[in-house]
């Protein structure tokens, strides 16, 4: 008898986890978005401009939050984001917004100018001291001051300086960078890749490059545009050869 129970209070446990999973979707009607449970019961009503999978018990969502002279709504919109229960536990105020990793999220409030990182209650932990910012995967994060690219860590601390044209983030310890990209003269720079100290260790000689892959190896272009495997010394994947 002990056993069963038990059992039975296992089982309601997964079956209530399984139930609480929200998931979006879209109001023909209306052509807003909301939250539905596992067993299709609307959780939350229709009423986001667009929303997103959960990602650490959180997801985004958005409203349209403009109005111009004539009164008339106008696509610019506000970020926010709800719990997995649903609840809306920080505001849609944010201009623009990622997903939250590894317990922070990236936004920024003043329409693309100025980026920081807010946790789970809408603190800023980062200042919004940055031109732009990706988030952060394996403790860092690429950021962006005066055109220059580098990373910091959790804490707001620079551990890269600001030494690149462009970057992306860590993935399996390295983390594809660009020299010689400019916006203005519109030169695409060539990319390579750093390991967590900031030395290039594999050369920038592609003119695309992705991120690793839990196999280890990542697709690049090289310079005649080819799609080609390496790993991570920068060698040749053999089954490309």
């Amino acid at each position: 008898m002990k056993y069963f129970f038990l059992l039975l209070l296992t089982t309601t446990i997964v079956f209530s986890a399984f139930a609480q999973t929200l998931s979006p979707f879209r109001d023909e009607v209306t052509k807003k978005w909301g939250y539905k449970d596992a067993g299709g019961k609307i959780v939350v009503p229709a009423q986001f401009y667009s929303a997103n999978e959960f990602s650490e018990n959180m997801s985004r969502v958005a409203v349209n939050g403009s109005i111009d002279v004539l009164g008339t709504a106008v696509p610019a919109l506000q970020y926010g984001y709800i719990d997995a229960s649903g609840n809306q536990v920080i505001p849609t105020k944010y201009s623009i917004a990622a997903d939250f990793s590894q317990e922070l999220a990236c936004v920024s409030i003043y329409s693309g100018n100025g980026y920081g990182f807010i946790d789970k209650k809408a603190n800023t932990v980062i200042p919004f001291n940055y031109t732009s910012a990706q988030s952060f995967s394996e403790g860092l994060a690429p950021v962006s001051m005066s055109g220059k690219w580098g990373y910091i860590d959790k804490k707001g601390n620079l551990i890269i300086s600001y030494n690149f044209d462009d970057a992306s983030i860590f993935s399996e310890g390295l983390a594809a960078v660009n020299i010689g990209y400019d916006e203005k003269s519109e030169a695409s720079g060539l990319w390579g890749y750093i390991d967590k100290t900031g030395k290039i260790v594999i050369p920038c000689i592609y003119s695309s490059a992705n991120n690793f892959m839990s196999n280890g190896f990542a697709l690049v272009d090289d310079e005649n545009g080819e799609t080609i495997l390496i790993d991570k010394t920068g060698k040749l994947d053999e089954g490309e050869e």
